[in-house]
Protein backbone atom coordinates (compact mmCIF):
# COMPACT_ATOMS: atom_id res chain seq x y z
CA UNK A 1 0.00 0.00 0.00
CA UNK A 2 1.22 3.46 -0.64
CA UNK A 3 2.10 5.95 2.20
CA UNK A 4 -0.32 9.13 1.41
CA UNK A 5 1.45 12.29 2.00
CA UNK A 6 -1.57 14.17 3.33
CA UNK A 7 -2.14 11.38 6.12
CA UNK A 8 0.30 11.43 9.37
CA UNK A 9 0.59 9.43 12.59
CA UNK A 10 1.71 12.16 15.30
CA UNK A 11 2.16 11.56 19.04
CA UNK A 12 -0.40 14.18 20.77
CA UNK A 13 0.14 15.73 23.99
CA UNK A 14 -0.46 12.71 26.16
CA UNK A 15 2.27 11.14 24.28
CA UNK A 16 -0.76 8.84 22.24
CA UNK A 17 -0.58 8.04 17.88
CA UNK A 18 -3.30 10.40 16.54
CA UNK A 19 -3.74 10.35 12.73
CA UNK A 20 -4.06 13.38 11.16
CA UNK A 21 -4.63 14.84 7.68
CA UNK A 22 -2.24 17.49 7.14
CA UNK A 23 -3.63 19.93 5.08
CA UNK A 24 -0.18 22.33 4.51
CA UNK A 25 2.57 23.37 6.79
CA UNK A 26 4.86 26.03 7.15
CA UNK A 27 7.94 27.19 9.37
CA UNK A 28 8.18 31.01 10.43
CA UNK A 29 11.37 32.69 9.90
CA UNK A 30 12.99 34.24 13.29
CA UNK A 31 11.57 31.14 15.39
CA UNK A 32 12.64 27.93 13.12
CA UNK A 33 9.58 26.35 14.54
CA UNK A 34 7.25 23.76 12.14
CA UNK A 35 3.91 24.39 12.28
CA UNK A 36 1.15 21.93 10.69
CA UNK A 37 -2.08 22.98 9.39
CA UNK A 38 -4.36 19.90 9.69
CA UNK A 39 -8.05 17.79 10.77
CA UNK A 40 -8.88 14.51 12.36
CA UNK A 41 -11.38 14.47 9.24
CA UNK A 42 -13.91 14.64 11.12
CA UNK A 43 -17.14 17.35 11.03
CA UNK A 44 -18.75 18.53 13.77
CA UNK A 45 -22.76 18.87 14.26
CA UNK A 46 -23.05 22.03 12.04
CA UNK A 47 -21.30 19.64 9.42
CA UNK A 48 -18.06 21.75 9.40
CA UNK A 49 -14.81 20.29 9.60
CA UNK A 50 -12.53 21.27 12.61
CA UNK A 51 -9.00 22.57 11.19
CA UNK A 52 -6.41 23.21 13.64
CA UNK A 53 -2.64 24.28 13.95
CA UNK A 54 -0.19 23.22 15.86
CA UNK A 55 3.84 22.97 16.03
CA UNK A 56 5.17 19.66 15.42
CA UNK A 57 8.96 18.02 16.25
CA UNK A 58 9.18 16.32 12.96
CA UNK A 59 11.87 14.04 14.44
CA UNK A 60 9.65 12.85 17.34
CA UNK A 61 6.53 13.16 15.59
CA UNK A 62 5.35 15.03 18.72
CA UNK A 63 2.77 18.02 18.36
CA UNK A 64 3.40 21.16 20.83
CA UNK A 65 0.83 23.43 21.83
CA UNK A 66 1.61 27.14 20.34
CA UNK A 67 3.28 29.23 22.60
CA UNK A 68 0.58 32.54 23.95
CA UNK A 69 3.48 34.68 22.45
CA UNK A 70 3.59 33.23 19.56
CA UNK A 71 0.00 32.82 18.57
CA UNK A 72 -0.10 36.03 16.81
CA UNK A 73 2.81 35.36 14.26
CA UNK A 74 1.77 31.70 13.75
CA UNK A 75 -2.14 33.21 12.48
CA UNK A 76 -0.15 35.67 10.36
CA UNK A 77 2.35 33.36 8.30
CA UNK A 78 -1.23 30.60 8.04
CA UNK A 79 -3.19 33.50 6.77
CA UNK A 80 0.16 34.33 3.95
CA UNK A 81 0.26 30.68 3.05
CA UNK A 82 -3.40 30.44 2.95
CA UNK A 83 -3.38 32.91 0.65
CA UNK A 84 -1.25 31.64 -1.13
CA UNK A 85 1.53 34.79 -0.57
CA UNK A 86 4.46 31.86 0.86
CA UNK A 87 5.00 28.37 0.73
CA UNK A 88 7.39 27.35 2.98
CA UNK A 89 6.27 23.71 2.72
CA UNK A 90 8.29 20.98 6.06
CA UNK A 91 10.36 18.08 4.07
Amino acid sequence: MEERKDVMTLLNDEGKEVVVKILFSFVVEGTNKAYIVYTFDSRSEKEVVDVLISEVDMETRQIKEIPEAEIATVKEYYEKVKNGLINKEIK
